[in-house]
């Protein structure tokens, strides 16, 4: 028997109910994984414009490419090409963490499907986000997801590592331990 798809109603009443919820949020999770032709619905919600529900939409969608990074694969031009819509550190942060995940399977894990699907133009839209990230007062996490994400694009652009080195020399002594410990980590990626 075949399932019938959620709306988008049904899938943000579903949001909306996780709470703290590990249960409803697995359940959710496994829906995605099991049901990939269900994430372009989940992306929409990631890119509403409504805060209460994107975040939960950005924050699921996190949870599902930890366990399957494949699963945004197809949808990655649609994904970033409205990542610089994010405004909130509760929908930047995941999605901050996925382009670190998709930039570790890119360069460090040398993925051939990620490779595949995350041409130039997606790497450079994630060099413009994660330099805006970088650049603009965002919390701690999002700002280290994009340090690692430019560290390992400036394999391949070699602008970057400069441009990236005057920031955290710049801003290192006001930052938090955390940003400070990133930093370092960063840092020293970076020398030849």
């Amino acid at each position: 028997m075949k399932t019938k798809p959620f709306s988008n109603f049904e899938l943000t009443e579903k949001l909306l109910a996780i709470g703290s919820s590990t249960e409803k949020r697995t359940k959710l999770v496994n829906l995605f994984l099991t049901k990939p032709a269900y994430l372009p619905m989940l992306l929409e919600l990631c890119f509403s414009g409504k805060p209460k529900i994107s975040a939960k939409a950005c924050r699921l969608l996190e949870f599902v490419c930890n366990i399957d990074l494949s699963i945004i694969l197809p949808y990655s031009k649609e994904f970033f090409s409205k990542i610089g819509l994010l405004e909130k550190d509760a929908e930047i942060r995941p999605a901050g963490k996925i382009c670190e995940l998709l930039m570790i399977a890119h360069y460090v894990k040398k993925d051939a499907a990620t490779q595949l699907h995350i041409l130039k133009p997606q790497r450079e839209k994630i060099i413009e986000t994660c330099f805006h990230w970088m650049l603009s007062d965002q919390k701690v996490a999002a700002q280290a997801h994009a340090m690692t994400c430019l560290q390992l694009l400036g394999t391949e652009f070699s602008w970057i590592h400069p441009e990236l080195k005057i920031i955290l020399d710049r801003n290192y002594a006001s930052k938090s331990a955390g940003y400070q410990a990133r930093a370092r980590m960063v840092l020293k990626k970076m020398k030849p």
